[in-house]
């Protein structure tokens, strides 16, 4: 064997064994990783490597690499296109959730973005358009009727989806966990009457004419004549409780939102769920029509009731958002509950610096923090490395020193319908649960809850038996 094929033979050698260990088949974790990391690069490596494209993520489940690019993060949809288009299993996932199509259709933010045509994919390799979820009974023609994508709706239908299945049990409606509901349920609860209507068989033609869908689809002109008609700036849609001022907002049509304001609108309507139009401009990042909605009277103090912003009010959004100047403007102009313990302090935790100021603005204007909210904050600066919590810490504590100046019992209103007696709200009571991210289970709280529940109706109107009843 001549010098230079042993050199070749010697090399090729050297290569299998190094390519051993590199070309290790990687582990569910590492995938997983991958994935929500968004690392497209290191996706298609592992499955160079070995990785079986509609392979499990875990031994126990049946979640693919699908089912977790669907989702992961608010969802990876680069790397889910490029599974689909590699041959991923779209019906293969966990029997006992939301399907893959589930998923990424609830991780589209706006119609045409990146999830949105992975949906859209979806649809046409075969996904199953009437599986529903074991736990909830929630399908996908529910999720996109709560998107308001009409086109998915239309698309679901026509490949055989059950417009009138119903939810187990659900939290459709904040505080109702017996009711069942449907997708058109679901589309009139996100303000989707157009879809409602359309599921329900119904002509929009009179629907089209109204102010909410004048403001939703950012027609001024229509908008001032409806209003010179005498429309109601202030009309709720009877499920969703959506005014035309929400639909103004969360259209982005900033003229609209003037003119309704200017109208007579008032500019903290809530609807079902405890979303007012300033919360929406502000997750949102709207600054601008954040900062004309509370220059008209917008107030910073409704909590939302439910969803992963349950507790957050629109000040608590605004921190949490970064959007610090809307934050000062509505303390600046008294918009905020000073008193409303975890609803002002929730997200002033130090992470960013501009929280010292803003700790500052509400502690000098009053405002009482919560018990626990130094040791908190220290949990956060060493737990977290928040960097400006020990400045928050000192100035509560520096503003705990100052004496506290008693309230004339003069100033006090003589109002006869006050009863101090009265056992608090169950709402009230239930808000103390979500207004903090860090409060154990409360068993004397929870007996409370349900003790006060005797006391009140459906609608939480006092009893007129209050007396004779306790």
């Amino acid at each position: 064997m001549n010098q230079a094929k042993r050199i070749r033979n010697l090399l090729a050698l050297v290569g299998l064994l190094c390519a051993g260990p590199l070309l290790a088949k990687p582990t569910g974790d590492q995938v997983n990783e991958a994935i929500c990391d968004g690392d497209l690069n290191a996706v298609q490596r592992y499955v160079a490597q070995g990785w079986g494209i509609n392979d499990p993520l875990d031994a126990e489940g049946e979640n693919t690499a699908l089912t977790l690019a669907s989702y992961c993060y608010g969802g990876q949809p680069e790397i889910a296109a490029w599974l689909l288009q590699r041959g991923a299993d779209v019906n293969k996932h966990a029997r006992d959730h939301y399907s893959n199509l589930m998923w990424a259709l609830r991780s589209v933010d706006a119609e045409g973005d990146a999830m949105h045509k992975v949906a859209w994919d979806m649809i046409r390799k075969g996904a199953n358009v009437d599986y529903h979820d074991s736990t909830h009974g929630r399908t996908a023609l529910m999720l996109a009727s709560s998107n308001g994508d009409l086109k998915i709706v239309q698309e679901l239908i026509r490949r055989g989806a059950d417009r009138n299945r119903k939810t187990k049990s659900d939290w459709c409606v904040s505080g109702n966990y017996d009711l069942q509901c449907t997708a058109m349920d679901y589309a009139r609860l996100d303000g989707n009457v157009e879809i409602a209507l359309f599921l329900e068989g119904k002509n929009p033609a009179t629907y089209k004419q109204s102010l909410h869908y004048a403001a939703r689809q950012g027609d001024l002109a229509r908008v001032q004549a409806l209003i010179q008609s005498g429309a109601d700036v202030n009309a709720a849609e009877d499920m969703s409780q959506l005014t035309p001022l929400h639909y103004a907002v969360r259209g982005n049509h900033l003229a609209v939102v003037k003119a309704l304001l200017a109208a007579g609108a008032k500019p903290s309507p809530q609807d079902y769920v405890g979303i007012t139009p300033l919360r929406d401009a502000i997750v949102k990042y709207r600054k601008e029509m954040a900062m004309a909605l509370i220059n008209a009277g917008a107030t910073g103090s409704s909590e939302q009731l439910q969803g992963c912003g349950g507790g957050l009010t629109e000040f608590g959004w605004a921190l949490s958002y970064g959007l610090f100047d809307v934050a000062k403007l509505l303390i600046e102009k008294n918009a905020v509950d000073l008193q409303g313990g975890w609803g002002v302090f929730r997200e002033i935790d130090g992470a960013n610096e501009e929280t010292v100021r803003i700790a500052e603005m509400v502690l000098i204007r009053g405002a009482k923090p919560p018990e626990d909210y130094i040791s908190l904050l220290e949990k956060w600066h060493t737990e977290y490395n928040y960097e400006y919590a020990p400045q928050i810490i000192a100035l509560v504590k520096k503003h705990e020193q100052k004496p506290v100046i008693p309230i004339p019992s003069i100033l006090i209103p003589d109002n006869p319908d006050f009863d101090p007696s009265a056992p608090p709200e169950p709402r009230a009571l239930e808000s103390l649960k979500i207004r903090t991210r860090s409060l154990k289970p409360d068993p004397e709280l929870q007996e409370k809850i349900e003790r006060s529940k005797q006391f009140y109706d459906k609608k939480e109107r006092l009893s007129p038996d209050l007396h004779t009843t306790r």
